[in-house]
């Protein structure tokens, strides 16, 4: 199983990914070792992540998010059927 998951970085900025082990890349992304981008602007917040079959289908619904605007990114993610984390958030 694949996670496609978006993330909130300290500077308010939104990053997607993929992993196979979303406990494991939330450990490197804190770590500074997950991504430049997240390295840079430091993690914030998993905010959600949803199951994807396979590597395949993961990599094309990540392409297609981060196509998408901030607030588009969340709905998608609200909207999507396999949510298997969602960040409790006051915003």
């Amino acid at each position: 199983m694949w996670y496609v998951y978006l993330l909130r970085c300290e500077d308010g900025t939104l990053y997607t990914g993929i992993t196979k082990d979303l406990h494991q890349r939330m450990r490197s992304h804190a770590a500074g070792n997950g991504s430049s981008y997240v390295a840079g602007k430091g993690l914030d917040i998993l905010l959600y992540a949803v199951q994807a079959e396979n590597r395949s289908r993961a990599s094309k619904a990540e392409h297609h998010v981060k196509s998408l605007r901030p607030q588009q990114k969340t709905e998608w993610f609200q909207a999507h059927d396999h949510v298997v984390y969602q960040a409790l958030r006051d915003e």
